[in-house]
C-alpha cells in the first residue's frame, strides 16, 4: 500500500496491491474503485484513513512510515471530527456565542457552529428557515471574516441589507463592477479609504464582500487568497463544473478557510450534480467524479449519472 500524489491531478491518493483475495474484499468495503483494475488507487480522505485502519487490521499490507502514518493521523482526525459533530447536534457545544443585532433561533445557532467547525457545509434548509441567518451568525467571529458571499444576480443588495439589519458593526461592499479594471487600466478597489486614530487616511478592507455568480470569473485572481470563509448563496448555480464561473468558485474557494453553501435544491436533473455542489463546499469529499459515479449512481450516457438510492445517499452525508 503506497500514499502518494496523483500524477494526473496531483492530489494524494491511495495505491494498493494485493493477493487477489484481498483485493476481492478491498473493492466490496471501497466500491468507489473500479471492479477491473489489478491495482486499486483511489482519492484520500480521512473517512478512507479510518477505514483502511480497519482493513489493515484484518489484513496486513506492506506499506512505509509514511504511508502507516497518514493512516494513523487520518482516522483520529477523522474520529476528532466525528465526536465534534454529534456534540454539536446533540447541544452538548453550546451554539449560543454568536451575537446578532436580532436573536438567531436555536437551529440556526446549531447549523453556524456545525458550519464552523466542519469548515464546509452545505446547508439545504427549506425556503424561510433562515439559511441566510444561520450564515450571518459564523460571521460574527472575527476569524471567519473577512469574508465573500457570492448569491444570485438580484440579491447582493438584499444580502448587504441583511448584514445591516443582523451585524450592523460590519463593513460591507458590494462589487457592481464585472472587472478589478476599467477600460482605461484603472483598477476598481475592494478597500475604502478611512480616518486612522492619528488622523491619516488609510485603506481598510471589508468584513463582507458580496457580489453574484456571474461577475466571479473576471474577479477570479483578484478575489482568490482575500477571505477565510466563502458562502455561495443559491449554490445550485455550480452544478456545471466546466463553465468559467465554477471554475473561478473553485479557485477561490481553495484558497479560504471556510465555504457554506445554501441551497434548498442542489440537484435539478440528474444526482450526478452532487458531486460539484459538494467538491466545491469540501473538496475530495465524495473522491473524483468517476469515483463517486461508481459508488453512488447509476450510469447514464456520457459520464452522467442518477444516484442508485436516494435515501441511502442522503443518510450518509447528513451530519
Amino acid at each position: 500500500i503506497k500514499y502518494e500524489k496523483s500524477r494526473a491531478h496531483d492530489e494524494p491518493v491511495w495505491k494498493i496491491k494485493a493477493e487477489p483475495h484481498v483485493m476481492l474484499r478491498l473493492k466490496r468495503h471501497f466500491p468507489r474503485v473500479s471492479q477491473k483494475l489489478d491495482e486499486l488507487v483511489f482519492t484520500d480522505t480521512l473517512e478512507v484513513c479510518r477505514d483502511l485502519e480497519w482493513f489493515l487490521s484484518r489484513y496486513p499490507l506492506e506499506a512505509d512510515k509514511k504511508t502507516l502514518q497518514r493512516i494513523t493521523d487520518g482516522a483520529r482526525e477523522h474520529e476528532r471530527h466525528e465526536q465534534q459533530t454529534h456534540d454539536i447536534l446533540s447541544l452538548i457545544v453550546p451554539g449560543d456565542r454568536f451575537e446578532l443585532a436580532e436573536p438567531a433561533r436555536d437551529y440556526q445557532m446549531v447549523g453556524a457552529e456545525l458550519a464552523y467547525h466542519v469548515r464546509g457545509l452545505l446547508l439545504a434548509d427549506d425556503m424561510g428557515l433562515g439559511k441566510t441567518v444561520t450564515a450571518l451568525c459564523r460571521l460574527t467571529r472575527p476569524e471567519t471574516r473577512p469574508a465573500l458571499v457570492s448569491t444570485k444576480t438580484a440579491l447582493p443588495w438584499q444580502w448587504e441589507r441583511m448584514v445591516k439589519r443582523f451585524a450592523p458593526s460590519l463593513r460591507t461592499h458590494v462589487i457592481t463592477k464585472g472587472s478589478p479594471v476599467d477600460g482605461k487600466g484603472k483598477r476598481y478597489e475592494l478597500g475604502r479609504i478611512e480616518r486612522g486614530a492619528d488622523g491619516k487616511p488609510v485603506s481598510v478592507f471589508p468584513d463582507v464582500v458580496i457580489t453574484n455568480h456571474h461577475k466571479l470569473s473576471g474577479w477570479r485572481d483578484e478575489l482568490a487568497g482575500k477571505f477565510r470563509t466563502v458562502i455561495w448563496d443559491e449554490g445550485q448555480a455550480f452544478r456545471n463544473p466546466e463553465t468559467a464561473m465554477s471554475s473561478a468558485a473553485y479557485h477561490i474557494r481553495s484558497k479560504a478557510t471556510w465555504c457554506m453553501m445554501l441551497t434548498g435544491t442542489p440537484i435539478h436533473n440528474l444526482g450526478d450534480e452532487m458531486h460539484p455542489i459538494v467538491d466545491l463546499v469540501q473538496p475530495g469529499r465524495l473522491g473524483d467524479k468517476e469515483e463517486f459515479l461508481q459508488e453512488w449512481c447509476k450510469r447514464e450516457s456520457r459520464g452522467k449519472g442518477s444516484l442508485k438510492d436516494t435515501d441511502a445517499f442522503g443518510s450518509y452525508h447528513r451530519p
